[in-house]
Parts: C-alpha cells; sequence; structure tokens
C-alpha cells in the first residue's frame, strides 16, 4: 500500500524522471480509491512497465548506480529477487506478461508478436479489469503494439511523440546514444512520466476504480538521456564486466 501522504508525482515510480526499464518486470501499486462511496475491495492498481532493465541498481546491491527513486519504490513494497522475464526479447515478453501464458515455439517469441494475433481469444490483464468494473487506460509501451488488444482498454492508448532523440540531426542519423543540455520532457520518458502523473491525479478524482498502465522506454536503445544524468557516471567511474558471456 501507498501511504497516503506521498504525493501525486511521487507515485508514479516516486519520480518524474524515470530511465530504468526492464520487459516482464513491472511494479504493483495499490492505490486508495479516492472517490466518493468508492469500493474498498476494489483498490486502484497503477501498473508500470519498464524497457530492459537489468538489477543493476541499488535496492539489489549495485552501488554503483543511482536509483534513489526506485530505492524509495523497493523500501515501501516487496522485492521479489527470483523474477525472470518470460522471454529475452521485449515485445514477446510484454505479450506474454499481458496474457499469463508463457512463451512457445509458436507464440510469443519475436520483438514484434501481438498478444491478440498470437493467442486469440484469451482475456488479457487490462481486459479483465475492465470486464470487472475498472478504467483501464494504457500510457506509452505496455503492449508493444498501440492497437494489440485496444478493446481491453476504456480509452485509446496514450503514446508520446515518435522521436528518441532530442537533436534533429540525430533523429536522421539514429546514433545509440545522445545527450543534449534539455529538459526531462524533451525526450519521450520525461513526457511519458508527466502524462502519468496528470492522468493519475485525474483518475484518482473520478467514481469507479481504476487500472492505470505505464510504460516506459528507457533503458531500451537508444542510450538517450539530459546530459546532466551523462555527467553523474564519467567514464573512468564506469566498471565493465569481467566477462560478456
Amino acid at each position: 500500500m501507498i501511504p497516503n501522504d506521498l504525493q501525486t508525482s511521487d507515485r508514479v515510480l516516486a519520480g518524474r524522471w524515470i530511465w530504468c526499464g526492464m520487459v516482464a518486470l513491472a511494479c504493483w501499486l495499490l492505490l486508495p480509491n479516492a472517490a466518493d462511496g468508492a469500493d474498498s475491495e476494489r483498490p486502484n492498481v497503477l501498473f508500470i512497465a519498464v524497457d530492459d532493465l537489468r538489477p543493476e541498481i541499488f535496492s539489489f546491491g549495485r552501488e554503483q548506480m543511482e536509483t534513489p527513486n526506485i530505492d524509495r519504490l523497493s523500501e515501501r513494497g516487496v522485492r521479489f529477487e527470483r523474477a525472470y522475464c518470460m522471454v529475452p526479447t521485449c515485445g514477446a515478453s510484454r505479450a506474454s506478461l499481458m496474457t499469463g501464458i508463457r512463451p512457445a515455439r509458436n507464440r510469443f517469441v519475436a520483438p514484434v508478436s501481438y498478444a491478440e494475433k498470437e493467442a486469440p481469444g484469451v482475456i488479457t490483464l487490462n481486459t479483465h479489469f475492465k470486464k470487472h468494473g475498472y478504467r483501464t487506460v494504457s500510457l506509452g509501451k505496455v503492449f508493444h503494439h498501440a492497437d494489440d488488444n485496444e478493446e481491453g482498454w476504456s480509452e485509446q492508448p496514450w503514446l508520446p511523440a515518435a522521436r528518441s532523440y532530442a537533436k534533429s540531426e540525430n533523429s536522421k542519423n539514429n546514433p545509440p546514444y545522445e545527450w543534449a543540455d534539455v529538459a526531462d520532457n524533451s525526450y519521450r520518458d520525461g513526457r511519458l512520466a508527466d502524462k502519468a502523473i496528470a492522468e493519475l491525479g485525474n483518475l484518482a478524482n473520478s467514481q469507479g476504480p481504476f487500472f492505470l498502465a505505464v510504460g516506459f522506454f528507457k533503458p531500451h536503445l537508444p542510450f538517450v538521456a539530459p546530459t546532466r544524468y551523462w555527467q553523474r557516471y564519467p567514464a573512468k567511474m564506469i566498471h565493465l564486466p569481467d566477462s560478456y558471456f
């Protein structure tokens, strides 16, 4: 449970800027239903999905990383140390997570997997909530395809602008990384955090329970972030692994 004194901005993974991500790792936060007369037996759910993050963060014993917001969330919740990705590619892992069906030779193996095409007729997580009276909202990268299982959402899934880069020249060259002296919301995840904070506030004041799914893109390629975040990790301080295998 999240304490009532935690501000709305803190409730989106305890911070405005979230670079961390991991396919098939999602944070479930049960938020008290703020609507008058709401059914307290049906708590609101904030579902946070993040893309391609290994648990190389402070709350998992890796002291090199600065992850204060995730650490705060970890301290107030339950940390699972034996949780595994269903399949090592993003779209397939998401489809598996949202359907509750494991990958097989003929489904959920490609990064562009469609849950509704590869597991037709299966009731997905968001659809289950919607069928039980929840308002279901998708922001960012939840399914790999925004139109996958679209009927399971109460409104059309929202995505931030498609540009991955803040510098226009990089949008043409597509380098694997970028840093720019810009605000957080110059990048997709910053805009997504702003949208999620606003949406969470709106839903908290609405009637009935809600299921809000927020899917962040980082640290999936390309590795882009405002300059100040890069400056926290000088190259000489980065410890490379002894082996990549």
